[in-house]
């Protein structure tokens, strides 16, 4: 798994948000719980990661309500396939390397 960590890091993600990722594309869903004890993490990450992925709409989640008193768990799973993912991490990229050429050309450019 650290290889695939490190090509999602590779892509700009934090190593938190890519080991969640990875969780996620290996199982249909998970817990808060099990992303914290599987994945080694604290629930402020776990928190962190998630509302990184809602805003770019990766993930959907789902209250679900326990038999006792208290808060509903929270599931969260993929809300796009893999493959979109992937391709927006691949257009991010595209992007980011489109910027650093047109800084490129003006530094070329530049009369010093």
């Amino acid at each position: 798994m650290s290889e695939k960590v490190d090509i999602f890091m590779d892509c700009g993600m934090k190593r938190t948000e890519a080991k969640v990722l990875i969780y996620l594309f290996h199982h249909t869903f998970a817990f808060s719980r099990d992303l914290e004890h599987k994945m080694d993490l604290r629930q402020p990450e776990v928190s962190q990661v998630m509302s990184t992925f809602v805003k770019r709409k990766w993930i959907k989640m789902k209250a679900i309500k326990k038999e006792s008193k208290g808060r509903p768990a929270i599931q969260y799973s993929l809300a796009v396939d893999k493959k979109k993912i992937i391709s927006e991490l691949k257009e991010d990229i595209d992007s980011k390397l489109k910027k650093l050429y047109n800084i490129l050309n003006k530094l070329d450019g530049l009369e010093v």
